[in-house]
């Protein structure tokens, strides 16, 4: 168990074990990231779902069975 003086936050409240604390930040020039999750979900679903989209290219996997479930490959690491 360390010793010393218990840590505390700005406002001098000293923290509690068990507590839930939230810490918020305003970043300076921020970069977008994770965009490719969304990428892929949304193009995984055209294909899924769609026979077209809004430029009328056709879905080249429209005409396999509707069954059809694009998938990523599977994760080694999660094994």
């Amino acid at each position: 168990m360390p010793t010393g003086p218990p840590l505390s936050c700005c406002c001098g409240t000293p923290f509690v074990a068990n507590d839930i604390y939230e810490f918020s930040y305003t970043a300076k020039d921020p970069t977008v990231n994770g965009i490719g999750f969304a990428a892929v979900r949304d193009w995984n679903a055209w294909l899924r779902y769609e026979t077209k989209d809004d430029f009328a290219t056709a879905n080249p996997l429209a005409a396999i069975s509707p069954g059809f479930t694009p998938k990523s490959p599977p994760n080694p690491a999660a094994s």
